[in-house]
């Protein structure tokens, strides 16, 4: 397989709000958001637990058969990057610290964690790219594809007035008793995700859509579809959320694939991961855990 670019989802930046659909502006507006604020609190409870993330990443060749498979163990963290802007939350970053590669275990460097978690950047970029690229690099297929959207996939629902998105209420689910389902596309200049260098990234419009129960507005799940640019193939990246400990709301699977129509199946690499022990986490002067009860 030829290398492949670097893909990153920051979402220091995130949505504007544009809306559509037949199923009646004034509803999609309350639907979207109050998934907004689920978002938000999604984000919070994120942040204050390390989950083990279990990644198993496969390589498939034109046949359709996997050629390669690696697993991967990590501790799984949110890291909150404050923001310089009043408008804007503070930065959801995904971080993992791997602990095995393929059941061998990783040497593990404390003071380097400690500074990678701890140490300002001269950017909030920097430091974005910095930790992507120290999550990444045990990766099967390249350390420069990000894979840590674990978090940031609910971030399509969640609007500020920097990037503009367009929501609908999904037709097929606008009568659906159990969830409200709102799909999404970046219409914009600016995106989520972005190709080519971490540091000055070209934009990549997404489209998805973001599942919800009706009622409450937990976030279930979301999909998002990129088409990148440089390479023929497709990203695709799907997140399903649940009820966690300590009545935190908590990830527990993750697919990412890169897929290419040409190829058998259609898949070309998939990593999916799922998420457990989750312990409660703070990194100030040292880095500790507790279980969440």
């Amino acid at each position: 397989m030829q290398t492949m670019r670097y893909v990153c989802l920051l979402v220091v930046c995130t949505s504007g709000l544009v809306l559509a659909g037949a199923t009646g502006d004034d509803d999609l507006a309350s639907v979207v958001a109050k998934g907004d604020v689920k978002c938000l609190e999604l984000w919070d409870g994120f942040r204050r637990f390390v989950a083990e993330e279990l990644d198993v990443q496969r390589v498939f060749d034109k046949s359709g058969k996997v050629r390669r498979v690696r697993r991967i163990r990590s501790d799984y963290y949110i890291v909150r990057l404050p923001s310089a802007r009043p408008d804007d939350p503070d930065a959801v970053l995904e971080f993992r610290d791997v602990l095995e590669v393929d059941g061998k275990p990783v040497r593990r460097n404390p003071a380097r964690l400690m500074a990678l978690l701890t140490v300002k950047g001269a950017s909030l970029r920097e430091e974005s790219c910095r930790l992507h690229a120290a999550s990444n690099e045990h990766n099967l297929f390249g350390s420069g594809w990000q894979i840590n959207f674990t978090a940031s996939i609910a971030g399509y629902i969640h609007k500020v007035p920097d990037l503009q998105t367009t929501y609908r209420l999904a037709p097929e689910m606008a009568g659906s008793n159990d969830e409200a389902v709102v799909c999404f596309e970046e219409t914009g200049t600016h995106t989520r995700m972005g190709e080519g260098s971490c540091v000055a990234p070209q934009p990549l419009p997404g489209a998805g859509c973001i599942h919800m129960t009706k009622g409450d507005y937990d976030i279930l799940s979301g999909e998002v579809t990129v088409t990148l640019k440089t390479l023929p193939v497709r990203m695709r990246v799907l997140v399903e959320y649940r009820a966690g400990p300590g009545g935190l709301r908590v990830p527990a699977r993750r697919v990412m694939s890169i897929l290419n129509a040409k190829w058998r199946d259609g898949v070309v690499v998939q990593a999916e991961a799922t998420y457990s022990n989750f312990r409660r986490f703070s990194a100030e002067s040292t880095v500790s855990f507790e279980p969440i009860r």
